[in-house]
């Protein structure tokens, strides 16, 4: 008599562990954000990967949470310490979402273009979005170093320089595989690239969310406007020399 044919049962795949999510962090950001916004982003992502969610829904959830912040801050008639509260915790969570919808995204291997293009157009929606309520917002509750009818300058110079960088960094991202993000930056240290790095980490999203509410808090949001975006100008046009040379490199080998 012929034994019934044995089936293979299939094991169970192992949970997510916070390591795993930490391993599949993005390792070449600025230090900030590496050793931060993705500490965050790695328990946001195990957190979501426990609850079904996808990484397009954390993509939504971090755009969602922005506006949140940003128009509760323009609604509610708190005191500056307040809101200046409110809109820290808001924003970096938003930012730990930013970073846990990559992070979801590779561990779970549903990395795909679709998912790397819709998280670059929140990021550029998010880029417009929060200056933008809060420029209204702080016309009329915010000190301004220039004169009152400078003001719509002003929430020009808010917005346009970080759409600059954030439009340059996506071409940047763009050149480069999801393979090649998710290693470490394999130049050698040097004082160029200590400069490089250190300036990064002056515009990098973790502090820039950091420095807003506190300007607001402290009511000296314009003030912060002129300074914090005159540097993200600067290092756009840097940004965007070191970019022609990359694309000009790859067109001639």
């Amino acid at each position: 008599m012929t034994a019934a044919p044995q089936h293979a049962v299939p094991t169970a795949r192992p949970p997510l562990t916070y390591a795993d999510c930490w391993n599949c962090r993005g390792r070449q950001s600025f230090w900030l954000t590496l050793h931060f916004g993705y500490r965050l982003g790695a328990l946001l992502a195990l957190l979501a990967s426990r609850i079904g969610c996808s990484p397009g829904v954390v993509t939504l959830l971090s755009f969602l949470t922005n506006a949140a912040g940003v128009l509760a801050v323009a609604l509610l008639d708190w005191s500056p310490q307040a809101e200046g509260l409110l809109l820290f915790l808001s924003l970096q969570l938003a930012y730990g979402l930013d970073c846990a919808d990559g992070v979801l995204a590779r561990v779970t291997h549903r990395t795909s273009t679709t998912g790397f293009f819709l998280d670059k157009t929140a990021d550029l929606a998010s880029a417009l979005l929060i200056p933008g309520i809060l420029g209204f917002a702080a016309a009329s509750s915010q000190p301004s170093p220039l004169p009152q009818h400078l003001l719509p300058l002003l929430l020009w110079w808010s917005i346009a320089p970080r759409i600059l960088l954030t439009s340059l960094i996506w071409i940047k991202d763009s050149l480069s595989s999801a393979e090649k993000r998710s290693t470490p930056d394999p130049r050698p240290p040097s004082t160029s690239l200590s400069l490089r790095k250190a300036a990064g980490n002056l515009i990098d999203d973790i502090t820039f969310r950091s420095a807003l509410a506190l300007s607001w808090a402290t009511s000296s949001y314009w003030l912060f406007v002129l300074i914090f975006h005159s540097l993200c100008f600067l290092f756009a046009l840097s940004y965007a020399a070191k970019t022609i040379r990359h694309l000009r490199s790859s067109a001639s080998s």
